[in-house]
């Protein structure tokens, strides 16, 4: 990767795995790169890995193997404090909403701004703006745990743009919420997109993914399968299927690698030898330093 592409990357994960006990394969050899300012869906099956990938992306969970890196960081070597101040740009729209039940929906908002050591003023205008734009005008004062579902998640969606984050990771955003406020949490999306934030959006609802220049992620079993682009003006054929050959020679590319003799079923990682395990880890390990080097063509880019 050359330091003009990793300059236009916000995600970048290359070969990242990760297996939870006693054999659930949550992720199995993810790459994937996201670019600034680009909107991403990732759509699947529930038990697809979407909801592991965002919290790898945030830090909340670490692979087992590979490497990624967000907003020009490579999280692994991160200390605490960085940490931190990283997940300060990023607005996370968790699935279960993670709100505070007995605080009142403005002091839900307000948290991700506080700690970001926002000013008051900044901190009331932007709760009642975005109270507005989401249809929740008058529920300042109410306590999180007394609103609906459908409330709530737009409560949680306020929380994650609050701060203005230049990524936000959007776990099923529009699963508790009908069309029309759906229509309100999307235009929101799409004003912090035309700003700047990068979105990475997993979702089953098909009818958000109309939005031009979007980039539709199907992952199946913890992989990811050949991604759409959304066109402009319903998208042009010839591109569309030229992007899809594309996707394809890096395929096969990647195919071809040292490592796709471990990649048989002969080769699982609970049928490899010791020293097949030592030498399937260096592989790794030397593949994906001479990636982010840029000494080799990096191998899926979907």
């Amino acid at each position: 990767m050359t330091t003009a592409e990793n300059d236009q990357a916000m995600i970048e994960l290359i070969r990242v795995s990760k297996m939870y006990p006693p054999d659930i394969q949550a992720l199995a050899d993810i790459s994937l790169r996201v670019n600034k300012g680009e909107i991403c869906y990732l759509t699947g099956m529930s038990g697809a890995g979407k909801t592991t990938l965002l919290r790898m992306l945030c830090g909340i969970d670490i692979p087992d193997r590979g490497y990624i890196e967000v907003a020009g960081k490579e999280l692994n070597k991160l200390s605490g404090s960085e940490m931190q101040a990283l997940r300060q740009n990023i607005g996370v729209a968790y699935q279960d909403f993670k709100l505070l039940p007995e605080k009142t929906v403005a002091q839900n908002i307000a948290f991700s701004m506080e700690v970001a050591y926002r000013s008051r003023s900044f901190i009331r205008q932007q709760t009642k703006k975005l109270l507005v734009q989401l249809g929740l005008s008058g529920k300042e004062s109410t306590r999180a745990g007394k609103l609906s579902r459908g409330e709530q998640q737009r409560v949680a969606i306020a929380r994650a743009v609050a701060n203005d984050p230049v990524l936000l990771l959007a776990d099923e955003p529009t699963g508790n919420l009908d069309t029309e406020t759906t229509a309100l949490v999307m235009d929101l999306f799409h004003t912090y997109n035309k700003q700047g934030t990068t979105l990475l959006i997993a979702t089953h609802d098909h009818s958000i993914y109309s939005y031009a220049g979007s980039r539709v992620v199907t992952m199946e079993q913890g992989r990811l399968l050949v991604a759409d682009e959304i066109g402009t003006n319903g998208g042009n054929g010839a591109n569309e299927a030229n992007e899809t050959n594309k996707v394809k020679a890096k395929i096969q590319a990647h195919a071809a690698s040292p490592l796709a003799p471990f990649k048989s079923r002969r080769y699982q990682k609970n049928k490899r030898t010791a020293q097949e395990e030592k030498l399937y880890q260096q592989i790794i390990i030397k593949e994906g330093l001479e990636t982010v080097m840029g000494k080799l063509t990096r191998g899926v880019e979907i």
